[in-house]
């Protein structure tokens, strides 16, 4: 006896075709249309019962630069930073994809201003933290690569460290 099953393959091969498809698309989005979006999310904060002090921060995180985003990203960034005259900067860590020699697309960043300072703190990407004793030397190292680029910037770094800011007769622990 012999059993044909008509159009199998065919479904088969749609099928495989329409994820592979999708896929595709989702890696193409994520690699080189969403690392193009720039958002700048603006937000009223009171500190305080009656705040008599204005402070404008930046907040600017997961910059990723690598095989995708480089120094024009950056330039962009800063660009829109420095339009929005900060009187303080703050960068929320994952500087680099996947490896601290891409830590050169950040050149650009020396050129963040703010009376007040920039401040970075660095995120697991930077870090890496995961796997075996020699993985996590060599993280160390990365982190260690990127924090010496972002001072090197003009940029403080801070790990497990505070700074008083003084803004008029205002007092801010960061």
């Amino acid at each position: 006896r012999k059993l044909t099953v008509n159009g199998g393959s065919s479904r088969l091969t749609t099928a495989a075709c329409a994820v592979a498809l999708f896929s595709w698309s989702v890696i193409f989005y994520g690699s080189f249309l969403e690392p193009r979006f720039l958002m700048v999310h603006e937000e009223e904060i009171s500190v305080g019962k009656n705040p008599t002090e204005e402070l404008r921060a930046v907040l600017i995180g997961d910059l990723h630069v690598g095989p995708y985003k480089k120094y024009a990203w950056i330039e962009k960034i800063v660009e829109r930073t420095s339009a929005l005259s900060p009187d303080i900067i703050f960068l929320a860590g994952d500087f680099v994809y996947d490896d601290e020699s891409q830590a050169e697309f950040l050149a650009p960043l020396r050129e963040l201003k703010a009376p007040l300072g920039v401040f970075a703190v660095l995120g697991n990407h930077d870090y890496d933290s995961g796997g075996s004793k020699e993985v996590a030397a060599a993280t160390g190292e990365r982190a260690s690569a990127i924090k010496n680029k972002l001072e090197s910037l003009g940029i403080t770094v801070l790990k497990n460290q505070t700074r008083n800011i003084q803004k008029g007769e205002k007092k801010l622990l960061l």
